[in-house]
């Protein structure tokens, strides 16, 4: 009898795979090894190890944007509040991994963009998702006065979020928070600057 494999799950240990050792350092022996599954399965599911890239950028930004939903639709906290709480929340991840995983997205993007436009393409997408997710709070945050208003909040969605990736970058090259903990000081005092 034939053992089924979960597709969902395969994608899920390849993400890992990715996080720990990026795309051209993971091949697909690597993820058919973790997943302890055979070649044809792995093919059955993924035309190749792009294929499998983009589905699994489209997991982890699902994933991302349920956890997004999860924090900043919570009314009872002012729009700032549930941004730093996001944000604090992104920190603690990483801090739990030692400093040494960043975003997936981020990671596909600076290694594998320049060279692959599918990729490229799908990250700019994701991208997008999340920064109009984030731009939903801003705006609250704007017509509350909490947040200036001189940009808008899409302008201050991608500022947050490109900010937190340059961060994120730095604190892999030297294993420590604290380049996000500066990005948490900076771009919040930058966000409610004399409420423009």
């Amino acid at each position: 009898m034939r053992q089924k494999h979960d597709k969902t799950e395969i994608i899920q240990k390849g993400i890992q795979l990715f996080r720990e050792k990026g795309f051209h350092n993971t091949g697909v022996d690597d993820i058919l090894r973790a997943c302890n599954i055979p070649s044809g399965s792995f093919y059955n599911f993924f035309k190749n190890k792009e294929g499998f890239a983009v589905q699994a950028l489209e997991l982890y930004n699902q994933k991302y944007l349920e956890y997004l939903d999860s924090v900043l639709d919570n009314q009872k906290l002012s729009p700032v509040k549930r941004l730093k709480k996001m944000f604090n929340q992104n920190v603690k991840e990483h801090v739990n991994n030692d400093c040494s995983l960043g975003c997936l997205l981020n990671s596909m993007t600076s290694e594998v963009a320049a060279l692959n436009l599918k990729i490229a393409e799908r990250a700019g997408q994701h991208y997008e998702k999340n920064a109009e997710r984030i731009a939903m709070v801003l705006k609250e945050g704007q017509e509350s006065g909490e947040i200036r208003k001189d940009f808008t909040p899409l302008e201050l969605a991608f500022y947050l979020i490109d900010g937190f990736s340059g961060a994120t970058v730095r604190m892999q090259a030297g294993k420590t928070d604290q380049p996000l903990k500066l990005f948490m000081k900076t771009a919040f005092s930058f966000l409610e600057a004399h409420r423009k």
